[in-house]
């Protein structure tokens, strides 16, 4: 019996850790609010947009043509030589790319090399995430994704609990130092994954499938990071804390069940070719509804408690549409694992053209009506609704074609 609650126990190590690394983030958030000067917490919820979009497409979608390509046979993965060069050099140029993009619009006084040392550390930490997660070590591949995270984490509680005066530039030093630990780790426990270079696709066919999902992540870094440069670029700092600030109560807390939705089943995904989709995808959507009304609760506990300081009536159209856009984006992360695993090139390339089109249609009715936080917060949500909708009918008449053909 407790041999058996032990390893229960242990094979939902990654959830802990997954788990850990989200609320550690999202204290952080909320806390440094309350600890850094208004242009200290400016910098922070910067950083971690810049953070998120690294996360999204850093590599340009090189790692999920990793995913898609690798081959996983009696224990042995079989990598294409290709793809591993493609991801070292795109890993090195875009972390320059990302740094003078940082640097150019935004006033960091940290140097050029720290800031695109960070860079390159996430990226690396991005595809040993993927490499692990294929080699089924589910705890490692969660290090190596919430490392940052817990170091906020800790970082945040530290401060409080010591009453230190911490200033952001020593937070950022002190991440740089987490992230380097925590590659080193990875590239230690790589070592022992068995690996065997053959040639899975063509230079030019990588190149192609590359392009079609770095379209994929743009589009969905767009969705995801948006709203709230579009709130910082009119209507300026206070109102993008404020913004990022619910973001993070309403919103963010859905993030960690959306990795993971994906982070456990892509392998099922890969070795059942008759995964029932519909199934999963309405369980996540059941989930996900009780999931955001508890999380409802919970916060306006908070804030019967004077725990934290936020006017839910009057913030009550961006909360309620934070929380579907949460909802939307679980169910979405069915679908968008699902894609990852059996899309076709083809696939792919009408997935980006509806998503493209809808984003303008949407963008096209924002421009048209009166510019607010709250309109910003529905532009959100209904790229959200249309991403949905097409990702479902791509994904079903690709599972047809898959359940006919086995």
């Amino acid at each position: 019996m407790i041999k058996a609650i032990l390893h229960k126990l242990k094979s939902h190590y990654s959830l802990g850790i997954m788990a850990f690394g989200s609320f550690s983030v999202f204290i952080a958030n909320v806390l440094f609010k309350e600890i850094l000067s208004l242009d200290q917490y400016y910098n922070y919820s910067i950083l971690i947009v810049f953070i998120a979009l690294i996360n999204s497409f850093g590599l340009f979608g090189l790692e999920q043509v990793f995913l898609r390509i690798t081959k996983i046979k009696n224990g042995t993965l079989e990598v294409s030589k290709k793809n591993i060069q493609a991801i070292s050099v795109f890993a090195i140029l875009n972390s320059c790319l990302f740094t003078l993009l940082l640097k150019t619009n935004y006033s960091f006084s940290e140097s050029f090399f720290l800031i695109a040392l960070m860079s390159i550390l996430i990226i690396a930490l991005l595809f040993f995430y993927n490499l692990f997660r294929l080699n089924s070590n589910f705890v490692i591949a969660q290090i190596a994704a919430n490392s940052w995270k817990i170091y906020l984490g800790l970082a945040v509680l530290t401060s409080s609990l010591l009453n230190l005066n911490i200033e952001f530039a020593h937070l950022f030093k002190g991440l740089i130092i987490a992230l380097f630990v925590t590659t080193s780790y990875c590239i230690y426990l790589a070592k022992n994954i068995k690996l065997v270079f053959v040639d899975l696709l063509s230079l030019k066919e990588m190149c192609k499938l590359a392009f079609q999902f770095f379209i994929s992540l743009l589009t969905l870094s767009f969705i995801a990071q948006s709203d709230k440069l579009i709130v910082d670029k009119f209507f300026g700092p206070e109102e993008f804390v404020n913004y990022f600030y619910l973001a993070n109560l309403f919103l963010f807390p859905f993030s960690f069940i959306q990795s993971y939705v994906g982070f456990k089943e892509i392998v099922a995904m890969k070795n059942d070719p008759k995964y029932k989709l519909l199934e999963a995808s309405i369980k996540v959507f059941v989930f996900a509804t009780v999931f955001g009304v508890c999380l409802f609760g919970l916060i306006l506990l908070l804030v019967k408690l004077s725990l934290i300081e936020i006017d839910l009536l009057a913030n009550k159209n961006i909360v309620i549409l934070f929380l579907t856009t949460g909802v939307l984006r679980l169910v979405y992360a069915i679908y968008s694992t699902y894609l990852s695993c059996h899309a076709t090139i083809k696939d792919i390339k009408w997935a980006n053209f509806f998503a493209l089109t809808s984003i303008v249609v949407v963008l096209y009715v924002l421009s048209e009506i009166e510019l607010n936080v709250q309109s910003i917060a529905l532009f959100l949500t209904s790229i959200w609704v249309f991403r949905l909708i097409i990702w479902i009918g791509i994904s079903f008449k690709l599972k047809k074609k898959i359940c006919a053909t086995n």
